[in-house]
């Protein structure tokens, strides 16, 4: 993708040549979602919906927002 990125790019003087050593940076296209804290945290709660994976996307939101202490503090 680069190398025709290069060959279109009526900037370059030259072509890119075999020996022509390429650096390249893919900066995808950002996505913006906004979402309230409260809606995370209701996600975040344990669901077998989306089976093991499901539940383990869960728990890692969980871990990174200290939920489960915050729980386990409360019980």
């Amino acid at each position: 993708m680069a190398v025709a990125e290069f060959k279109q790019d009526q900037t370059v003087p030259h072509p890119p040549e075999p020996a022509t050593e390429l650096t390249v940076a893919v900066f995808r296209p950002p996505v913006e979602h906004k979402i309230r804290l409260s809606q995370v945290k209701k996600w975040a709660e344990p669901s077998t919906k989306e089976g093991p994976a499901g539940l383990l996307k869960r728990e890692k939101v969980r871990q990174l927002l200290h939920l489960d202490k915050i729980a386990n503090h409360r019980s």
